[in-house]
């Protein structure tokens, strides 16, 4: 679930810059049912959210956030009708935007309709100026925008941007694991969509030296999902299935 939330939540924080004629009480008003809906939501109280942001948008109609957060909770859900449905009542102003067609291609994705996802994807791509990356603050636009790269069918622009990234002489360790981690999922990206970025344990790779192995798996750009050392023969790490081209020549073995 939050993942789904989170796709919608990083959309509303990029489209947030509308312009408004709903009266200052109301705005006040909408923006107090939001905070409600959003603590709702984090307690799992997904009924109350749905309500909550429904009167906030009836009262700030032109604040398109309200929409974005019914369209994840109608994902969540699988009614993906009704996603559509709250998406097609957004203004037309707000329909040749690349928050617009992202959010439509992540409703097709989710329903299963791949195709038309990356269809909508592109659009969106086309769209979007490229990010200008100065400072630390700009890596986590530049990630989003290098996602949608990605799922617009361009990943190898995407992996050659954030290489180029980690050439910049001003980025902490920490800055430069987080980049090599996306960078490593885009250049492994296999098509599926953002269920592709998410961390799964599809394989298992049994080594009597774990250190080791983690570093040779760092050296070909895979990314380890976790780990596990115990008094048994073999210690074990776990990867996504999407890795497994990068294994080739690779002594160690896979193991159930």
């Amino acid at each position: 679930m939050r993942r789904t939330l989170n796709f919608i939540f990083f959309l509303i924080i990029l489209s947030s810059c509308n312009d408004n004629s709903a009266s200052k009480e109301d705005q006040q008003n909408a923006l107090e049912l939001n905070n409600a809906a959003s603590e709702f939501l984090m307690n799992g109280e997904i009924s109350k959210a749905e309500k909550f942001y429904s009167k906030a948008s009836k009262l700030d109609p032109e604040n398109i956030d309200y929409n974005y957060a019914l369209i994840g909770i109608f994902i969540q859900r699988k009614e993906f009708d009704r996603a559509h449905e709250t998406l097609e009542s957004l203004p037309e102003s707000n329909k040749e935007t690349p928050y617009y067609f992202q959010t439509k291609g992540y409703i097709f994705e989710k329903a299963g309709k791949l195709q038309k996802a990356q269809l909508n994807y592109k659009k969106a791509y086309k769209l979007t100026d490229p990010i200008k990356v100065k400072e630390e603050t700009d890596l986590m636009p530049l990630i989003g925008f290098l996602m949608l790269e990605t799922l617009a069918g361009e990943k190898d622009k995407a992996v050659n941007r954030i290489n180029k990234v980690l050439q910049s002489s001003w980025l902490t360790n920490s800055n430069k694991e987080y980049l090599e981690t996306f960078r490593n999922e885009f250049e492994y990206y296999s098509g599926k969509g953002n269920s592709d970025f998410e961390q799964k344990k599809d394989l298992t790779l049994c080594t009597k030296n774990i250190d080791s192995l983690e570093k040779v798996l760092k050296q070909r750009h895979i990314n380890i999902s976790g780990t596990s050392q115990t008094n048994e023969k073999y210690d074990k790490i776990y990867i996504s299935k999407k890795y497994e081209k990068g294994l080739k020549n690779l002594k160690t073995k896979i193991c159930e």
